[in-house]
Order: C-alpha cells, then structure tokens, then sequence
C-alpha cells in the first residue's frame, strides 16, 4: 500500500517557552503555542479588588487542537487507515529528543492524525479516547509532575535545542531500543515504583551485559561515562551503589526503600529525580556518540571509557 502524507497534532504539558516566543521550528516538527490556551482570569475579593489571578482553559476550546498551552505538529508518512501507530512511534522519538536536552517533566499525548489527502479527515479519536482517559492539558500524575520539574526553554536554549534535536534525527530510535522505551515510559507512570523500575532497566540495558557485579559494574561505568570530574564521579559512583542497595526492596514495595525515592539529596531534589537525570544524561551522552558514529554499548564501554586513551 502507497504511504501517504499525515499530520499529527499532540498536546504537550509541563512547558514553559518565553513569553517572547510562540513557536519553536524544528526540522522535522514544530512546537506551537496552542489556540487552547490558558487564560488568566482575576480573582478579586469582597470589595472588588483583584487578590489573585487564576488560569483557566476555554470552556469551548477549538476541537481541532487539544487543550494546553503548547502542542506538537509534524508530518509523517503512514497508510490509510493505520496512520495512528507511526504517529505514536514519532512522538515517542521527538519527545525523546526533547527529554534528553534537559531535565524536566515535560509529558505529551498525541491528540489526532489529519489525513491530508481528505481535508478535514481526522482519524484516530477511538482509539485516544479508548487508550487514554486524561484530558490533554493534565499530567499523568500531579504529584510527580510538579512546577519545580518543569520543562522551561529560555531565549538561550532555542538554537542549541534545534542542533541538538535536528542532530539527533540521524540516530534510528532502535539503536538505543530498551532504554529509550523504559526511559520515555517514566514520563507516564502514575506509581514512584513503577517509575524507578524503568529507570534500572534503562540503566541496565546500557551498561551491564550480564547479572554478574551488576551493582559495581553501573556504579562504574555510570560515573565515568557522565563526567570526567573526579569529585563528581566519586558521588554518582555512592549514588547509584546506594540505590542498587534499595533496588530490590523499591522493585517489591518495602516501604523504607519506597521512602527512599522521596527523600531529597544533596542535588536538592528526589534520588527518584536524582536518578532520572543520570539516565538521561547517559542516554544523552551514548547518542550524541552515536550522531559522531561511535554506537557505544555493554560489551565495548570499558574499553572506550577506561583502556582507549592509554593504547600504543
């Protein structure tokens, strides 16, 4: 079958742009300021002042676009009547590219696919509404996505954003495989656990090709593949032995380990959190080789990372 043109809109949630910039263009997708969005709206008291301002979402938003303050737009190739799954697959890797630049909670959920052979086709709300219950301007979880976790682009980061993001676009999304997939899936887990489960199989994935020493060989390897920062290595490295130590107990629900990801480090936020970023800059740092044409993984990391500068 013939693959044909579509475009897909998908909400983004837990963004914030400068209030300067309303678009944000990217080779292969766009991120746009929604026609959804939210407006502020005072709140006064008894004798009329304004005490407070509120944001609120139209109660009659435009149903071509979902309801948020910011959302994706992209064309991608895909077969009439099958045009959801492609569409899903493409988000997946643009918000992969986004998540990796820097920390940050941002979220999306792909709103609908536009045939462009039929104008004004739309395809896809079945299969949204069945798969996903949440309105597009809300997180899977309030308590885990929260303000101080936001996804803030300033003026600065745009041009270094599209490098990175329209670099990243020569790496296929299958080389990295079980870490992009549990990686990404941390953005849509409503339970602490679930998410910490992901983030050790991502880890896992990239840095351990066997049970054996699981918890010295990621420690190590992690903390040199990170920095070259000596200080910094050393507390990465007590990191993450500390959280291979709680990771059965986390994995099975014991309430002291579970406890554990809450609890605030030296960084200033969640191990949870702590933990995140270290998969991401991991994840960051083996695609970036990966764009320069150095695929690193499990079986060739200790060469590269402690033998290679030291050989002839």
């Amino acid at each position: 079958m013939t693959a044909i043109d579509f475009r897909l809109r998908a909400s983004l949630g837990n963004l914030e742009l400068p209030n300067t910039v309303n678009e944000i263009i990217f080779e292969e997708f766009s991120i746009l300021e929604c026609p959804n969005k939210a407006y502020p709206v005072e709140i006064h008291d008894e004798d009329g002042e304004v005490r407070d301002v509120d944001w609120e979402y139209p109660a009659k938003p435009d149903y071509r676009y979902p309801v948020c303050d910011y959302y994706l737009e992209a064309v991608v190739k895909g077969e009439r009547g099958n045009s959801w799954i492609p569409a899903e697959a493409f988000l997946t890797w643009a918000l992969t590219r986004l998540r990796l630049y820097k920390a940050g909670h941002l979220w999306g959920t792909l709103f609908n696919v536009i045939d462009s052979t039929e104008p004004g086709g739309i395809v896809g709300f079945k299969d949204m509404h069945e798969a996903d219950k949440r309105r597009h301007n809300q997180p899977p979880s309030r308590g885990i996505f929260t303000r101080d976790r936001e996804f803030s682009i300033v003026e600065g980061d745009i041009e270094p954003l599209k490098r990175f993001v329209n670099g990243l676009a020569t790496v296929p999304a299958t080389n990295l495989g079980i870490a992009i997939r549990r990686f990404n899936q941390v953005f849509d887990r409503d339970v602490l656990e679930d998410r910490a489960v992901d983030l050790f199989i991502a880890l896992e994935s990239l840095l351990s090709e066997n049970a054996d020493a699981i918890r010295y060989k990621i420690a190590l390897r992690a903390s040199h593949l990170i920095t070259a920062n000596v200080e910094e290595q050393v507390s990465i490295n007590s990191f993450l032995k500390k959280a291979y130590d709680c990771r059965s107990g986390i994995m099975h629900g014991a309430d002291r380990d579970v406890e554990w990801l809450t609890a605030r480090n030296g960084e200033g936020i969640s191990n949870l959190d702590y933990l995140e970023d270290i998969v991401r800059r991991i994840l960051r740092h083996v695609s970036e080789r990966a764009m320069q044409g150095q695929i690193l993984n499990s079986g060739n990391l200790d060469e590269v990372l402690f033998f290679q500068d030291h050989e002839g």
